[in-house]
């Protein structure tokens, strides 16, 4: 596999302090992360976010992660189906591409990425406004 998820999350988090606060034992919590939407080689489609108040391990910016947070993936995945919320609720009419996957190990997400024949970087980043177009 190409990349591997935390080496995407490392070279892609972009992070936002959003309180001017000095103290250290805040600074996590006053921050916002975000990550673009990964599209995969083969077109497949996956949000993935960490931090604070997402649904992942662990709970703020680092330099690794062992569960990530995944969302609205493009088609029905069944190696993350099992960590979609309401999965577990037979009242809920579900969808596998209109909910959210949390705490998702990481080496389950590398399996996701290279089944889809891993990510495509310039596609990603394009779509989300890192590469200008004429580079795509």
């Amino acid at each position: 596999m190409k990349t591997s998820i935390n080496e995407f999350i490392k070279n892609n988090l972009k992070v936002k302090v959003l309180y001017g606060n000095k103290d250290p034992l805040m600074k996590h919590m006053m921050t916002s992360s975000r990550l673009p939407h990964i599209v995969c080689s083969d077109g497949f489609e996956m949000s993935v976010q960490v931090g604070y108040s997402l649904y992942s391990e662990p709970k703020k910016v680092a330099k690794r992660y062992s569960a990530v947070e995944i969302g609205f993936p493009s088609e029905d995945e069944p190696l993350i189906e099992k960590y979609a919320e309401s999965y577990y609720d037979p009242d809920v009419d579900f969808k596998y591409t209109e909910t959210v996957y949390p705490y998702v190990p990481v080496k389950v997400v590398n399996k996701v990425l290279k089944k889809h024949g891993g990510i495509d970087l310039t596609e990603t980043l394009r779509r989300s406004d890192g590469l200008p177009k004429e580079v795509a």
